[in-house]
């Protein structure tokens, strides 16, 4: 299966949110994380590019990315690259990056 990149308007990120709370207050909890707190100055230091990409399940869901979709969200950008997942092998490469942490 050939990857599948582009870019996504924040909306439909937000439309399907699939969060413990709902999107107004993980949103919250998410920028107040001192995770993201770092990740925005750096990405507002070193430019949007660094920002990265976000990563989502065939479905829709994403699968790694929440807080880079709340500091877009938060610096008024308006999309975000994204990566399709192929479950067979990219789950594989993001326990392996969660494990690494």
């Amino acid at each position: 299966m050939a990857e599948i990149h582009g870019k996504i308007p924040l909306e439909v990120l937000i439309k399907n949110w699939q969060g413990e709370f709902g999107w107004d207050v993980d949103r919250v909890r998410l920028l107040e994380h001192r995770k993201v707190v770092k990740m925005t100055q750096e990405i507002v230091k070193r430019g949007l590019d660094s920002l990265g990409e976000v990563f989502l399940g065939t479905d829709g869901k994403v699968w790694d990315g929440l807080h880079r979709i709340a500091i877009a969200l938060e610096l008024g950008i308006p999309e975000i690259k994204f990566k399709l997942v192929n479950p067979e092998k990219d789950l594989i490469e993001l326990a392996t990056k969660y494990k690494a942490r």
